[in-house]
């Protein structure tokens, strides 16, 4: 009985967890394998994961259509790169393998995150349904990676 899903969870397809500073891989990792079918992930606020879950979560959801990984905690500001640094979670390259396995993407909020003109080039090329692209606060981007 243990290895029993319940059945509400095959049928879940948005699951939005905000503000949720403890969101760990483990944590991941059963919403995962709890919730197959999901379309569309909101994490605003809630990214203390590793690279390993981000890039489960691209392998896991081929249908993926809406991803939110704003980070913009005014009073706790810890971008990915800074995160990198210090704690060797999520980095630009994992934020690269979602974009590739997520063709479907239709929106995407990467909100103050730390990436550069390498990331903005790999969805161009990959998310061609993209409907919504927000990079507010993401410093690093050129004007001709823009164009």
């Amino acid at each position: 009985r243990r290895n029993q899903m319940p059945v509400y969870c095959l049928n879940v397809t948005h699951l939005e967890i905000s503000y949720y500073h403890l969101l760990s891989d483990k944590k991941i990792i059963s919403i995962v394998h709890l919730c197959p079918n999901i379309t569309h992930l909101s994490f605003i606020n809630s990214i203390e994961f590793s690279n390993r879950a981000l890039e489960l979560i691209a392998s896991s959801y081929p249908n993926l259509k809406y991803l939110n990984l704003c980070n913009n905690q005014l009073g706790d500001f810890r971008s990915f790169r800074a995160r990198e640094i210090d704690d060797g979670e999520i980095t630009e390259h994992s934020i690269c393998g979602i974009i590739c396995f997520s063709s479907k993407l239709q929106h995407l909020n990467i909100t103050f995150c730390e990436i550069t003109d390498i990331i903005i080039k790999k969805i161009a090329s990959s998310c061609l349904n993209l409907k919504y692209l927000n990079l507010e606060g993401c410093d690093n981007i050129s004007k001709e990676a823009i164009d």
